[in-house]
């Protein structure tokens, strides 16, 4: 009863500094740290908050900067808190809890250098058994970037490895990206060590990252268009400032030099669609995926298909998802994942949004159907 109370008032913290944030004036769509340096809202670059629309990635693509912008003076950071509710009636599982508060910064270092850094100071998450594992302390980005040319790039930290994807409206990350291939273990590697020898395309890893993207040709052509080729070694490890005593097992700070494998990635992007492919080769295994994406603008289409290879023995993945965007912060959703190896999920998500300059109060919901593992997820997310 008292874990409950204190779950129970950590959402209630959680809604009342959401509420406070969206009572401070200023005109609607915004998220805050980025809002407040160019004096813009959350429209500016985004359709529905995460999701970037065309000149949110021209945004991150240009370092994160705003050509023909002032900008103004503020304090270089936000929060992003969330609360979430989670039900697995198959595994008599059923819990409130605080499962995040982030620090999030980023932006330009110089007129070839920017920054992101996203660090969890609470990273609280529901395991099988409906025990909560902690790991807070741990960072989900933390990079730097340097344009070496106006083609050629350099990013080293921290970092989600795929690129072609920018981010699905779903709580859960598509099965053919986050699928991925089992670490090689070591002589003498604990559980978690040979687990962050693993390799997921959507996962976050320590890795050196060169990109070739060749610049517009011209001044009406968007930032973003092209084509792209990445060429990343993903080293095994991770990168955090574990807080409690279980994130020390669970989140301690980790970094192997002897690199997990290459993984090389490329695709074309026009607008908000793209297609492309990529392959991540370690000591026999190797994973291959492929995505194409169509988006006009106020919904979205979706493909991505993943196969892993270890010892010549292949697991296959597929994800499917369409999302409609009706109105100005309003997602509808719904996602297949099929694998080769276990039973179709199906999902059907929705996002609320509520944006002000000073923050935003964003309500998802999201429902999976899968033989012996359906899960209703209710998150409240604060941004500020």
């Amino acid at each position: 009863m008292q874990l409950q109370r204190s779950l129970l008032g950590g959402l209630g913290v959680m809604l009342a500094l959401g509420s406070l944030a969206l009572a401070l004036p200023g005109p609607a769509d915004a998220i805050p740290y980025f809002t407040r340096k160019f004096d813009t809202g959350c429209a500016t670059c985004h359709t529905v908050v995460p999701k970037l629309n065309q000149t949110g990635l021209d945004f991150r693509e240009r370092g994160y900067r705003l050509p023909g912008r002032e900008m103004h003076s503020t304090i270089p950071l936000s929060a992003w808190v969330s609360g979430r509710y989670e039900n697995r009636p198959d595994a008599d599982v059923d819990s409130v809890f605080l499962d995040k508060v982030e620090i999030i910064s980023g932006g330009a270092l110089s007129d070839r250098a920017s920054y992101f850094a996203e660090w969890r100071p609470v990273s609280l998450g529901l395991q099988d058994n409906g025990e909560l594992s902690d790991r807070s302390g741990r960072f989900e980005d933390l990079f730097v970037a340097y344009d070496l040319t106006d083609a050629l790039s350099l990013t080293a930290g921290q970092f989600r490895l795929f690129n072609q994807f920018d981010s699905s409206l779903s709580e859960s990350t598509p099965l053919a990206l986050n699928a991925g291939i089992p670490g090689v273990p070591e002589a003498g590697d604990s559980l978690r060590e040979a687990s962050l020898r693993g390799f997921s395309p959507a996962g976050r890893s320590p890795a050196l990252m060169l990109t070739y993207h060749a610049p517009p040709r011209d001044a009406t052509q968007r930032a973003a268009d092209g084509w792209y080729v990445h060429a990343t070694v993903p080293f095994p490890g991770e990168l955090s400032i574990p807080l409690t005593d279980e994130a020390r097992d669970r989140a301690s700070f980790e970094l192997d030099f002897d690199p997990k494998g290459v993984y090389l990635e490329s695709y074309y992007r026009k607008g908000l669609s793209s297609i492309g492919g990529a392959v991540f080769v370690g000591d026999d295994r190797q994973l291959y995926t492929g995505l194409a994406s169509y988006d006009p603008g106020t919904w979205n289409t979706t493909l991505a298909v993943s196969a892993g290879v270890i010892d010549g023995d292949s697991d296959r993945r597929l994800s499917w998802w369409t999302e409609l965007q009706p109105a100005a912060g309003v997602n509808v959703g719904f996602r297949l994942d099929e694998r080769s190896s276990g039973p179709t999920a199906y999902h059907l998500y929705t996002d609320l949004q509520l944006p002000s300059k000073r923050g935003i109060l964003w309500l998802l919901v999201e429902q999976r159907f899968r033989s012996g593992s359906d899960q209703t997820v209710v998150q409240l997310n604060a941004v500020f």
